[in-house]
């Protein structure tokens, strides 16, 4: 593990436990506090990831196959009712002259190969993900395609909202913008253990988009971090799919940045987003439910601000 690394599991060590959509429809700088960004419960116990009843607590110890082969499943039975990432995980069984493994996880990933997955340790790497089913989703019934333009903040801050450890904290308009514009929207504040500022999209289907471009810029050198609120990770009722009850929610996939005092164009496609590994795995998938933008770490004061929010298609825009 990297220094880097160990220091953001330091910080999400930090966190109590919290789940960032638990919050009234509201508009402007106002609105209930979220209850936070970031669950810790997976990281509490050593950094593991979390167990669940979809398919994963019992992946890695499904028993392993006969020397005179077996059926595919054999040795990871208990992990492939939805399948895990890895259609039974490193420990999933152990390798001999059984058939390859054919138990994908349910998005159609990719199976666990012949030396991992419990299957012949003489047999190609199977493919057997391919033929799971995709995994329902509530935002399924209710999809709605936005326009590439998310704001460009000329008509103020309406609809974004901030938060400061378990506290709301305001969004403020201010100027002048990026790239020659009037206005732009700042997130200020004092000693935060977790803050960002954020924008409700329930349900939004983006697939037609290859990902995000903003403007930024901040009062020093801060490192601030853009999340993609998914449904996977996301555990507001009516729109999210991670049920906090079983799975460890809200390790949102981003991208960091570091932001210093002049206006820079920056740009994340989705397929550079990644999680941060505290809590249940999930992948973009083409449909968000916010937009989010915090200090990536605990800081003692901070001020940033960000401008023309566009989704792009194709190759990164220009500035």
């Amino acid at each position: 593990m990297t220094q880097v690394e160990t220091s953001r599991l330091r910080f999400v060590r930090s966190l109590s436990t919290l789940g960032l959509f638990a919050l009234t429809a509201s508009s402007g700088c106002g609105g209930q506090a979220p209850s936070g960004l970031f669950s810790s419960n997976a990281i509490e116990s050593g950094g593991d990831f979390p167990t669940d009843s979809a398919g994963n607590s019992a992946g890695g110890s499904g028993g392993s196959l006969s020397a005179s082969g077996g059926d595919a499943n054999d040795g990871n039975s208990a992990g492939t009712s939805s399948g895990n990432a890895n259609g039974g995980n490193a420990s999933g069984g152990t390798a001999s002259a059984g058939a390859p493994n054919t138990a994908g996880d349910a998005n159609g990933g990719s199976g666990g190969d012949g030396l991992n997955g419990g299957g012949s340790a003489g047999a190609p790497p199977n493919t057997g993900g391919s033929g799971g089913a995709p995994i329902a989703s509530v935002c399924d019934s209710q999809l709605v395609k936005p326009a590439a333009l998310v704001t460009d903040f000329e008509q103020g801050v309406a609809g974004w909202l901030g938060y400061i450890n378990d506290a709301p904290a305001p969004v403020t308009s201010s100027e002048p913008g990026a790239n020659m514009t009037a206005q732009a929207a700042t997130f200020s504040g004092g000693a935060a253990r977790i803050s960002g500022m954020y924008f409700k999209m329930p349900c939004r289907d983006v697939s037609d988009f290859d990902g995000i471009s903003f403007w930024g810029k901040s009062d020093g050198p801060s490192a601030v971090r853009f999340l993609a609120v998914i449904p996977a990770t996301d555990p507001t009722p009516g729109i999210g799919d991670c049920n906090p009850a079983t799975m460890t929610c809200s390790d949102h996939p981003g991208k960091p940045f570091n932001f210093g005092s002049d206006w820079v164009h920056y740009h994340a496609a989705w397929t550079e987003l990644k999680q941060l590994g505290f809590g249940n795995k999930a992948s973009f998938a083409g449909v968000i439910n916010a937009l989010l933008w915090i200090n990536d770490g605990s800081v003692e004061h901070f001020s940033f601000s960000i401008d023309e929010i566009s989704f792009y298609q194709g190759a990164p825009p220009s500035p």
